[in-house]
């Protein structure tokens, strides 16, 4: 007799995936794609990321109907702070980023809840 029911364990998803670190983050990645996953990359699972989508399509239709004047001078002033900033301070933005993305469940980050119960019983 082959259990079907899925084991996952509390913790990342890298851990989940390969739980023996034999594997880079690269391959896992290329992994979690192919398997059609990639959304678990971006923190969230196949549901909040539908409502996620819906969410900024109505947003796109209101943007539509009511042009936001702003959002021009806005888009410049980003511009600018962009340009402005040194390698070094670009550097340390990346680190940064690496660490939120760490904190957030994010990536490989990804926080898998008690049995899997966080996602549907097609991505366990």
């Amino acid at each position: 007799m082959i259990p079907q029911d899925p084991t996952l364990f509390t913790g990342s998803l890298r851990f989940n995936v390969d739980p023996f670190d034999k594997n880079s983050d690269e391959e896992i990645n290329s992994l979690i794609k192919k398997a059609g996953l990639e959304y678990l990359l971006e923190g969230t699972s196949k549901q909040e990321l539908a409502d996620k989508k819906k969410k900024e399509e109505e947003d796109a239709k209101k943007k539509e109907l009511m042009p936001d004047i702003d959002s021009d001078e806005d888009d410049k002033k980003d511009e600018k702070s962009t340009d402005e900033k040194s390698s070094d301070e670009k550097s340390k933005s990346e680190a940064k980023d690496a660490e939120k993305e760490k904190e957030d469940g994010k990536g490989l980050h990804f926080k898998i809840q008690e049995e899997g119960k966080n996602l549907s019983v097609g991505e366990r």
